[in-house]
Parts: structure tokens; sequence; C-alpha cells
């Protein structure tokens, strides 16, 4: 199996091979140019886990090439190998960081096996590399986990489902959050793939809590990148089948911005969606500037208030104002309305003054893994969140 990549740019042929066999007997699968030319078509293949550039060249110098990387919004990290003072080879590398680079550092020429291995490690002990090879090793090896984040019905206070949130684990502690690579995976065309991940996780676990004799819904979100393709309304049904679920056991989410940007295409796959039994919710409501005639026209079944307002609903008669406005709204439109961001005894009880449904937050149970979601599902008491503070 091949090794993640390394491109290495370099006109001394003894140094780029030099740098190839050191790569390669660590696990990388290198490839070596000697100008900007062969450079550019190969970085147009894809990507790599790891650049490693010179900083004089005949065609064209390090300078020059560290600005074509950064116009090209390159995440890739990169390594400057060179013969030239500390002091200039300092300069560049501060020149890449001030561009937004991701610099790893210099190696002064003649290069030696146990510095280019140093730095090979450093990079291996940072975790996964939060660039296109990174997100698609961590699709393809299963790597990105669900966490769980309990919803409840105000009324009653039971739990009527939860929210499905990806997390990408790194190896040294921690997670990436989905704000740091959805939007990568939207502009390398990992979304759909990442998406059936997420689905598969989250139908199963949805299951799973059928078994352990939970009747609750699972909420994925929908990128809107992937709101154009006709297969995937067919594709969910399917999986939710082989997990033998009933279709109205997803709620499938979608922005408030993603749903108005084409509403036409949109409105397509959502009918189909709901067609097939699955319920929508509208996320976010409140932060965009939707049209309400075309967001009456979406066959939603539920609409979340941004946590933004929820938020501030103690401090901010205004905020209290637009949670309140957004329920009635949904209510009009035959919708149930979801709070998101509950984080406060009192502002949950005021969304239940206020008639809205559902609500989701801290105080309520924060995101978690589906072990322990489990375990949080046998111990929660509804009673417990009127003393909450």
């Amino acid at each position: 199996m091949a090794g993640k990549r390394m491109l290495v740019i370099d006109d001394e042929v003894e140094i780029g091979n030099f740098i190839k066999v050191v790569g390669e007997r660590s696990g990388y699968d290198v490839s070596v140019v000697t100008d900007f030319a062969a450079f550019r078509e190969a970085l147009a293949a894809g990507e790599p886990a790891l650049i490693v550039s010179d900083l004089m060249m005949p065609q064209t110098d390090g300078i020059e090439l560290l600005k074509f990387l950064a116009k090209s919004e390159c995440r890739a990290p990169i390594l400057i190998v060179s013969g030239v003072d500390t002091r200039l080879r300092n300069t560049a590398l501060r020149f890449g960081k001030a561009n937004g680079l991701r610099m790893l550092g210099t190696l002064e020429k003649p290069l030696r096996v146990n510095d280019i291995l140093a730095v090979l490690a450093a990079l291996e002990a940072e975790g996964p590399s939060l660039d296109e090879n990174g997100l698609r090793a961590a699709i393809d090896n299963h790597n990105l986990v669900l966490h769980y984040q309990p919803k409840i019905e105000l009324a009653s206070g039971r739990v009527v489902g939860a929210e499905a949130l990806v997390r990408w684990p790194i190896p040294s502690g921690g997670l990436f959050a989905p704000m740091e690579f959805i939007p990568l995976a939207e502009k390398t065309k990992l979304i759909r793939p990442l998406t059936d991940s997420v689905l598969r996780q989250a139908i199963r676990a949805c299951a799973e809590w059928s078994r352990a004799g939970h009747q609750l819904s699972a909420a994925i979100n929908l990128s809107p990148a992937i709101l154009d393709d006709p297969d995937l309304p067919d594709e969910i049904a399917r999986l939710a089948a082989a997990e033998g679920l009933p279709s109205g056991r997803l709620l499938l989410e979608v922005t408030e911005s993603g749903a108005m940007a084409d509403p036409v295409r949109v409105m397509e796959i959502l009918a189909r969606l709901r067609l097939k039994g699955f319920d929508l919710a509208i996320d976010d409501f409140g932060t965009g500037f939707s049209s309400l005639v075309a967001l009456a026209r979406m066959p939603f079944s539920e609409i979340k208030i941004d946590k933004s307002f929820v938020l501030e609903m103690r401090e901010s008669k205004e905020a209290e104002v637009i949670v309140r406005s957004v329920v009635d709204l949904g209510r009009n439109l035959g919708m149930k309305a979801v709070a998101e961001g509950v984080e406060d005894a009192a502002v949950l009880a005021r969304l239940a003054e206020l008639g809205c449904d559902y609500a989701q937050g801290y105080l309520i149970g924060r995101p978690m893994p589906r072990e322990q979601f489990l375990d949080w599902l046998g111990s929660y008491r509804p009673e417990s969140l009127a003393s909450s503070a």
C-alpha cells in the first residue's frame, strides 16, 4: 500500500534522490521534481502530506514558490532545505508563516539522515495532517467518530433523540472540530464519503438504542454541497433499511443558508427525503437572510433556533423576542421548534413558557461518545434540570 505522499522540489538531483531514499524508508511515497513547471503539475494531482523545497533554483526561487503555495491555499506542511545562510533561511520561514503557510522549519545543506528523520518524527507526533490526504485517510480508515448530544421534549422532560456530531480524533489527544475539517471536505469533494460515514455510524447507533429499549431519533447534518445529488435520498433509505431502522427515526438537518442557496435544487432533494419518511430540520435559523415565502414552501418538520439567540435570552430582550417569534413562526407553519445552546435552567423554563417544543444544550447534556451516551440515558432524570445551575 502506498504511503503518504511527499513532494520534493530541488534542482540538485542527488539531493532530491537522497531525500527520496530517506522518505521512502519512513513510509512516504516520494515524488521528486527539479523545476517549477513539474512541481505545479505534481501539485495539481493532489495536495501532498509534505512539501520539501529548495530556496535557490534556476527557473524560480523559494520565495516565489511559497507565494504560489499561499495563493493556492496550500495546507500541506512545508520544509525548507537550502545551503544559503541561516538568516536568509529564517527569513523565508517567516515569509511563509506570514502568508498563512504551515512551515515546519529549515534544514541546512548538506543534509544529514538524522535531521530529516527528526523532522518526519515531529510531523508524525503532531497527529493527522489537516489536509486532503489526512482527511481521506481518516475517512478510509474509519477514524472519524460521532458524539451524541441529547435532545429533550420540554413539556415532559423526556429524551426524544440526539444530534450526531462528527469528530476527528488526534492520536496525541484531543479532537479536530467539524469547523476545522468540514470546509476542507466540501472543497476537496470528500464531503460525500464523509457524510456516508456519518450516516452509517448514526443509523447503527440509533438501531442500537432501539434494541436497548430507547425509542429515540438521530439527527444528522447534511452539507449543502451534497444536496444536488439525486441519489442521496435512495442511499439514505438503503442505509436505514439495512439496519432495520424506520425512516421516521432519522432527522436530517440543513442550515438555513444552505437550504436557500439554490431553493429549487434543494427543494427537489428535500421533498424526496420527506416522501421516504425522513424528518427534516432547518438548522441555525435566524442567522441567514432567507425568504419566508421560500422557507414556507420547503418540507421541513422542525425549525432549530440558533444558539446565539438562546444564549443571550437572559440579558437581551431583543434575543427573547427573536426566540419567541421563531417559535410562533414554526407553530404557524406546522413545524416543531428546537432551541439549541441551552445552558441555564431559567432559560429552559422560559423556553417552555414560550411554547418551544424541544431543547438541547450543555445544561441537558454535552456531546458524548456512543457508549457514554447510553450510560447517560440510563442515569438521566428530568427533575435534575430544574435545580441545575
